[in-house]
């Protein structure tokens, strides 16, 4: 199984466990599937699990079912050629929208037409960390080392790899030190690759209260991002259409209880469309 796939796993595996109240809990939902194996997939530890794990994990959220079709939203095609001028002229943005808009799914489609690019999914994480789950989207595993020697390693591979491109999905979770700390990869990696932040428009609010109060490494933070947020397009009535029909419900009354019950919501439009192709409304 190659990286790619086993990031995307990692990433719905990811969010299916913020819907409980911890990892241990969303694994005890997971048949053969251990705490361990949950963490260690979701913070890049893959060395000692088989494929056979992965595509358990796959079946139980899902994900190995009918493919879900993919089509060029307004969300969509404003964050790949957002993806693509980053890559191309090593650009450094920070990128937002409403939430639920299909940013991580938009990621993830990117991905998996271009190899130089990864996804790191952020948290709270302290410095150290932070740099260990960066390695790890580029496939590098950096436990053990120092955070010099990550650093280097970083930006040795920065150098390597033709157009790398490093998107930081939910950003707005970034505490203030590893805001800090991207000033630190900005001048570190600073024409070697790109760098988008993306986030809901919480991020903005984020740095708009950093700059207020003066906090360390907002301002020089937000020089960096060109001094600017970019608004992806919103998804319309038409895009939601386009995606259920493309996705096997044909119905027009289905398709549009579907986009009622959605709330604009591109996570809750799949979950739907599964349920209603499940009871055979299609």
């Amino acid at each position: 199984m190659d990286r790619i796939t086993k990031q995307t796993i990692a990433l719905e595996l990811r969010n299916y466990c913020l819907q409980f109240e911890s990892q241990n809990k969303a694994a005890a939902t997971l048949k053969n599937i251990s705490v361990a194996y949950v963490s260690q997939m979701i913070n890049g530890q893959w060395d000692k699990i088989s494929d056979e794990k992965w595509r358990s994990v796959a079946k139980q959220l899902g994900i190995d079912k009918d493919e879900w079709v993919i089509i060029p939203t307004s969300t969509l095609t404003d964050l790949t050629a957002i993806y693509q001028d980053a890559a191309e002229n090593a650009l450094v943005m920070a990128v937002i929208s409403k939430s639920s808009a299909g940013k991580t799914e938009s990621a993830k489609h990117y991905i998996g037409k271009n190899k130089n690019v990864a996804i790191i999914s952020c948290e709270d994480y302290g410095k150290r960390v932070f740099m260990i789950e960066i390695l790890a989207a580029i496939g590098v595993d950096a436990r053990g080392l120092s955070s010099y020697e990550m650093s280097k390693l970083l930006v040795k591979h920065a150098m390597e790899i033709k157009e790398l491109v490093l998107i930081f999905d939910e950003a707005d979770k970034l505490n203030d030190k590893c805001i800090c700390l991207f000033i630190t990869l900005y001048n570190k990696l600073e024409g070697n690759c790109g760098i988008v932040l993306q986030a809901t428009k919480r991020l903005r609010k984020k740095f708009e209260a950093g700059l207020r109060n003066i906090a360390p490494g907002y301002e020089e933070a937000y020089s960096r991002l060109g001094s600017n947020f970019i608004e992806v397009e919103e998804n319309t009535t038409s895009d939601f259409y386009n995606i259920i029909k493309a996705n096997g419900i044909t119905a027009e009354e289905t398709i549009y209880q579907i986009i009622n019950d959605s709330q604009g919501d591109i996570r809750r439009i799949k979950r739907l469309v599964y349920a209603y192709k499940k009871e055979g409304a299609i």
